[in-house]
């Protein structure tokens, strides 16, 4: 059995025959540690990697944070700048108003099919999604799980009067891994 990379190997090396060939140091340290031992095996700095769970949450809300404060930076950048939230639940209180300090939009109220029983969030008026205030100038979907669901929602009542944005569904299409 003739191997292409046996016949080619002198053109592929550079004409640098068999124990000639080194590969970069990194590689080398690489292979040294990845060789079985009869031992248990020791702890290494290079290739231990600590991810906790708290690590990981951090970063699953801090790309949450980012996401919706993308969609508010799009707004402003298209001069829409008095909007509603969609959705009244807890991503609204923990992602949606925290991402709303610095940013130049005003989140005029919240709106939910459930706004007779939840009446404000954070003093934020909440109202009905067929009743929203005529000065309302676009919707943010504030919901992670619910986005379609709530998108959906709003085209149906509202048609395509308010630009609604749905902060991942966007933030998807936008960095090539959405369906938009």
């Amino acid at each position: 059995h003739s191997q292409a990379s046996r016949e080619h190997k002198h053109e592929v090396s550079g004409g640098a025959r068999g124990g000639e060939q080194q590969p970069p140091p990194d590689i080398r340290h690489a292979r040294v540690l990845s060789r079985w031992r009869n031992e248990p095996p020791r702890p290494s700095s290079d290739s231990v990697i600590t991810v906790t769970a708290e690590d990981s949450a951090a970063r699953w809300q801090q790309s949450r944070i980012e996401a919706v404060t993308s969609a508010y930076q799009l707004c402003r950048e298209r001069g829409l700048t008095r909007i509603a939230l969609v959705g009244a639940g807890r991503h609204t209180r923990e992602v949606a108003l925290p991402a709303s300090t610095g940013c130049d939009v005003e989140i005029a109220c919240i709106l939910d099919d459930r706004a007779g029983e939840i009446g404000s969030v954070e003093s934020i008026p909440v109202h009905p999604i067929a009743d929203y205030p005529q000065t309302i100038e676009a919707l943010v979907i504030s919901s992670d799980a619910h986005e379609a669901k709530l998108g959906a929602r709003c085209r149906e009542v509202l048609g395509d009067r308010l630009p609604i944005i749905e902060p991942y569904r966007d933030a998807a299409a936008l960095s090539g891994t959405g369906s938009r």
